[in-house]
């Protein structure tokens, strides 16, 4: 391998928990990686040490990683995600999809992660919060990248009480003005509510007690 096919290690500056460094590049450019002191160690390098372009290329690759799971991190503290979508933030973010899944991988292991227990919670905001019924609490949760089998069962953790309030809420809102008499106004006002999550049957009998109270 010609000389000027070799990458030279820069500057090296060592943090509590990383290690940063500059790569020179054939070319002339400059390469900053940043990775855990654990990865560093495998390769054993000072500054000014020459390196292969595939040494190179795994260094790349481990810093890119290490920037991976502290975005993932960032985010995760900032609000819960699932799996899938933590991993499509990442994506979408420019990671690859191997350094994507790794700090997806690493947060988990971490405890940064617990789909149940995140699922259980957002089911629990949905309902006192927007009033939303079972069925709608189950397709939003799916669509934040969690199972079918943890949205049903963080729908199912919420309890008939708190759907019951949550459909009153929704339905004293709409009928803020009144029940209507009109079949077909009343129809509309049903159909809301069942594109609330709720059901059917439970829409029209609480339409029908407050119809009662009004």
């Amino acid at each position: 391998m010609r000389c000027d096919e070799l990458y030279v290690i820069g500057g090296v500056r060592e943090g509590e928990r990383s290690i940063t460094l500059e790569v020179i590049r054939p070319d002339g450019g400059v390469e900053k990686l940043r990775m855990t002191k654990k990865m560093w160690e495998k390769y054993a390098f000072s500054a000014a040490d020459t390196v292969a372009e595939q040494v190179f290329r795994e260094m790349k690759h481990d810093s890119e990683i290490c920037e991976a799971v502290s975005r993932a991190a960032s985010l995760v503290s900032s609000a819960p995600h699932s799996c899938t979508a933590l991993l499509m933030k990442l994506r979408v973010k420019g990671f690859s999809e191997d350094a994507a899944e790794t700090a997806v991988s690493v947060l988990l292991k971490r405890g940064y992660i617990d789909e149940v227990s995140q699922a259980k919670d957002i089911a629990e905001r949905l309902v006192k919060a927007k009033h939303r019924g079972p069925s709608r609490v189950a397709s939003e949760l799916r669509q934040k990248g969690y199972s079918a089998d943890i949205a049903a069962a963080a729908t199912e953790s919420v309890s008939e009480e708190m759907y019951r309030t949550a459909l009153m809420a929704a339905a004293m809102k709409k009928a803020r003005l009144g029940i209507p008499k009109d079949k077909k106004e009343r129809d509309k006002m049903v159909a809301a509510l069942v594109r609330q999550g709720f059901s059917v049957g439970n829409v029209i009998k609480c339409l029908e007690n407050l119809d009662v109270e009004q």
